[in-house]
């Protein structure tokens, strides 16, 4: 983890931005360094560029409340399921013609397609993976792909 401090930000951009992240978790703190994280591995991962000055800046419709939840609160429901199949469809479309693939490459398409940062989360999709056949360990970091290349 490290900090990042910058100036010259436009000052609507920052505070859409916040607004986004409290819509979202309904709080700042703690999460806030996650969402500036996502989208600086979405910019790098997409290559795009915005000017400040084209982005829309007329209020959004009222998202409703985040329900908040003990901070103890923590339950491992199904609900991951359907996620991971997502995520092994967006492995096939990332990395189906690639012959290797690394885990760093893996944990990258695990946050920025899901937003995944956890290390264990990251195991369950490589994991998954591997229990679909799509990849075989060469070593700690990196895999075979696997998967059968279609005549297209």
């Amino acid at each position: 983890m490290t900090t990042l401090s910058v100036r010259g930000i436009n000052e609507n951009v920052k505070k859409q931005f916040e607004k986004a992240v409290v819509q979202k978790y309904g709080k700042k703190h703690t999460v806030m360094g996650l969402e500036v994280e996502k989208a600086l591995v979405f910019y790098l991962t997409n290559g795009k560029s915005v000017d400040p000055g084209d982005l829309e800046m007329e209020p959004q419709a009222p998202v409703a409340p985040v329900e908040k939840k003990p901070a103890h609160t923590h339950n491992h429901s199904g609900d991951d399921r359907g996620n991971i199949t997502m995520f092994g469809k967006a492995f096939v479309d990332n990395f189906g013609d690639n012959e290797q693939v690394s885990f760093k490459d893996i944990r990258k398409l695990a946050t920025v397609t899901q937003g995944v940062i956890d290390e264990r989360s990251i195991q369950k999709r490589v994991n998954y993976l591997v229990d679909l056949d799509y990849i075989k360990p060469i070593n700690q970091n990196v895999f075979e792909v696997k998967i059968e290349k279609s005549g297209f």
